[in-house]
């Protein structure tokens, strides 16, 4: 594509005031809102991963002045402005947009030149866009193309008076997009990351950085079931120059699971012995610079070879941490048409197939055994059917569930029976914690580790008293160590654009006595994975708290005994429960 924009340009000696809306961007940057924009939008930067974390209000790029958040530094001369979109959220308006941006002047009606990503919600053909104005107060034109989502690749490029927008799914391979012949463009100009809402009053979260170093989707997906052949293959990162390989059977990959260095263009490896069926393998991918030193270790990833027999089961066989109102699901074997299912609290029952363990033959590959009791260990078969009536026995499996502490089922949008009211927040303990919605459903649920529902959690420790709790009050105090458990576990998930602070859980028992466990990962937050946290109910009778008489529970994020200023987001937690951990 090629679009032609003839800019007659007059140097303005006034430009627009703008305001640094955050300290400690890397030198030469500053953050502004340009075309005030009604909420103040604001920029992070994160130098150990080079990546930007940008808010942006605005009314948009499409007009004849423009509103939006801009983070920019003065260009001189030629250069360029390469980023990743990683993510924009959420998407507010179908011409929410992210991406880099030249820009004569610092005033709304300026002539500029923006290449990014659209939210494109409306199911249009405009992701990858370009806006341009070609003169001071002039209507912007645009051209647009494609259904890309992020994260994606955008380039804007300043070589004498042409300037040119690229786009790339991979950081190498780049698709000039259009070009601009621009005389009279002044010697100094500026360049930047430009985030628009463009619904006025409302901010969008843009995250950029400079491409993954690490080798990324990864195929077979992780996590994939039924995968037929040893063929891997993936991404490579942005400065690879070799991949070393490795594939075992357990998830801490060592030398011995080592299967040797391929070349930068390599990027796939067929495993020669094979898959052996119903084995869950993990493996990686080390991304090599050209010094031959520079390693980039990758994420593990696991896949699990298709089997004859049922399996995978879920809860996963062993587990001692499951609902005491599971379902259980299996991934069916080879050409299985339908399963026949044993369960039991005794194992020699299922083992046998006995009468009393027969729970009947079902054509889904999920079985509700109704409620169980807790602590308890019970155990079950799934024999699978094929069409021609040949059943393949299954393996027999055990799990052991949990004391239940909260798992959030319980609450509804009528009045009093709300997550809110039970959960209290910071309208009640004054801290910068709001729990649940401000409109029904109050609990989330599509976000959830198990069941229908999660607790959403919004903090904010800009303001005094710097951190975010909300708390939970049993009216009878609560025993957690009966039938012997010995471990608290939940679920907690951030999202990337959360700000970085400390988790912790509190826990007070009947005398008033509080003790404080903080996750060691201060990053948990922006962490876009439901993460398991299990804390030795040790930990807290070490403490001096009498874990058979617990009456409070306490979620929060920031420090409560030190508090200092800090950022805003949301978490989700779920499944609190205690269990019997083995020793």
């Amino acid at each position: 594509m090629r679009r032609e924009l003839m800019i007659a340009v007059c140097v303005l000696l006034a430009m627009g005031t703008v305001t640094p809306l955050l300290a400690q961007l890397p030198v030469g940057w500053t953050s502004a809102g340009i075309g005030n924009p009604a909420v103040a939008g604001s920029a992070r930067y994160d130098q150990a991963t080079q990546t930007w974390t940008i808010q942006g209000d605005g009314t948009g790029l499409r007009g004849t002045a423009d509103q939006f958040h801009y983070v920019y530094k003065t260009l001189n001369g030629d250069g360029e402005l390469a980023a990743r979109v990683v993510s924009l959220d959420p998407p507010l308006s179908d011409w929410s947009m992210a991406g880099v941006m030249i820009r004569v002047l610092l005033i709304p009606g300026s002539p500029s030149i923006f290449m990014g990503i659209s939210a494109n919600t409306a199911g249009g053909s405009h992701a990858l866009t370009m806006w341009g104005r070609g003169a001071v107060n002039g209507a912007a034109g645009d051209e647009s193309t494609g259904t890309e989502t992020p994260p994606h690749w955008v380039k804007i490029k300043r070589a004498g008076d042409t300037f040119s927008g690229y786009s790339s799914a991979n950081g190498k391979d780049w698709i000039q997009r259009y070009t601009t012949n621009a005389a009279g463009i002044p010697n100094s100009i500026y360049i930047g990351y430009a985030v628009t809402s463009d619904v006025g009053g409302k901010l969008v979260t843009a995250v950029f950085d400079q491409g993954p170093r690490q080798a990324s989707n990864p195929d077979p997906a992780d996590g994939k079931r039924d995968v037929p052949l040893a063929l891997l293959r993936w991404t490579a990162g942005v400065t690879a120059a070799f991949h070393n390989v490795y594939l075992g059977t357990d998830p801490i990959l060592g030398p011995a699971d080592y299967q040797g260095q391929l070349p930068a263009f390599a990027t796939m490896y067929f495993h020669a012995p094979g898959l052996t069926g119903g084995t869950t393998y993990y493996w990686r991918v080390d991304e090599v610079e050209a010094d031959g030193k520079t390693i980039h270790p990758g994420d593990v990833w696991t896949f699990t070879a298709q089997a004859l027999v049922a399996y995978l089961p879920g809860p996963p066989d062993g587990t001692t941490n499951a609902s005491v109102r599971p379902t259980l699901t299996w991934q069916p074997g080879q050409s299985a048409a339908k399963h026949h299912v044993y369960f039991s609290s005794e194992r020699e029952a299922v083992a046998q197939g006995g009468p009393g363990a027969d729970r009947g033959i079902i054509t889904e590959a999920a079985f509700a055994p109704g409620a169980l009791d807790s602590v308890a260990t019970y155990y079950w078969r799934v024999d699978e059917i094929v069409s021609d009536g040949t059943v393949r026995p299954g393996p027999v499996w055990s799990f052991t569930t949990c004391l239940p502490i909260e798992d959030f089922e319980g609450y509804a949008d009528d009045e009093g029976n709300r997550i809110y009211q039970t959960w209290l927040d910071g309208e009640t303990n004054k801290t910068g914690a709001v729990v649940g919605y401000p409109q029904a459903p109050f609990a989330e649920q599509t976000i959830v580790h198990g069941g229908r529902q999660s607790l959403p959690l919004d903090y904010n420790n800009v303001k005094s008293p710097w951190y975010s709790e909300t708390e939970r009050q049993w009216s009878t105090p609560q025993d957690w160590t009966a039938k012997g458990v010995n471990t608290l576990v939940l679920y907690v998930r951030g999202a990337a654009a959360n700000a970085p602070a400390p988790f912790y859980v509190a826990v007070e028992d009947r005398t008033g006595r509080v003790a404080v466990v903080t996750h060691p990962n201060s990053n948990l937050v922006t962490t876009m994975r439901w993460t398991e946290w299990r804390i030795p109910l040790a930990d807290l009778t070490g403490a001096g708290i009498n874990v058979t008489a617990v009456k409070k529970l306490y979620l929060g994020v920031g420090n409560r005994s030190k508090p200092t200023a800090g950022g805003a987001g949301r978490i989700y937690v779920d499944d609190i429960r205690v269990i019997k951990s083995a020793p």
